[in-house]
């Protein structure tokens, strides 16, 4: 006998009511202020020796490295995304109202 209790939850499906109330508590706590969600991804040898020399020559960890590169590098998208979206509609106000 385990010494851990073992329950076996639904059969893969998001039906079951045990895995439907554990994936709501989740995305509660994912929702609260603070909340940190884990990612993982796989890189390549040469992709995280390149990562890594970066970050050593900015000071940082390379996983902080990361987490600052991605977290810019989306800023600027949106930024850009949300710019040219302002442009556009600018230059269709313009043309409707000719």
């Amino acid at each position: 006998m385990s010494k851990y209790e073992v329950k076996v939850l639904g059969v893969g499906e998001e039906s079951d009511a045990d895995i439907l109330g554990m994936l709501k508590e989740a995305e509660r706590d994912a929702e609260q202020e603070g909340a940190q969600v884990r990612v993982n991804f796989r890189w390549g040898a040469e992709q995280l020796t390149i990562v890594k020399e970066a970050a050593r020559i900015q000071g940082l960890p390379y996983q902080v490295y990361i987490k600052k590169v991605l977290y810019d590098g989306a800023s600027a998208d949106l930024a850009a995304h949300y710019k040219l979206e302002a442009v556009r509609r600018g230059e269709q106000a313009a043309l409707s109202g000719r």
